[in-house]
């Protein structure tokens, strides 16, 4: 697994993997909280799925750039992908 640590090309294979996937979340979710919620409350229950997405960004964001500082981009790199 190290050559997807050190090329550039399939490390964007993976990246794109893992953004077409994202979308499917998006697709099923409001079916999902409809069916576990009810029609009522499941489109205030979706909204606040947004919300978390916004908060959970931030925080990602800052958690990221401080642990990328102590192992760098190759720790990172193993850590998301599970290796």
């Amino acid at each position: 697994m190290d050559i997807a640590v050190r090329s550039s090309g399939l490390f964007f294979i993976w990246m794109i993997c893992v953004y077409l996937t994202y979308g499917g979340w998006f697709a099923v979710l409001p079916a999902v909280v409809s069916k576990m919620f009810g029609n009522r409350v499941g489109t205030s229950v979706y909204g606040l799925t947004f919300i978390g997405f916004t908060i959970a960004g931030w925080t990602q964001f800052f958690l990221v750039r401080s642990i990328q500082q102590i192992i760098g981009w190759d720790g990172l790199f193993r850590i998301f992908t599970g290796i």
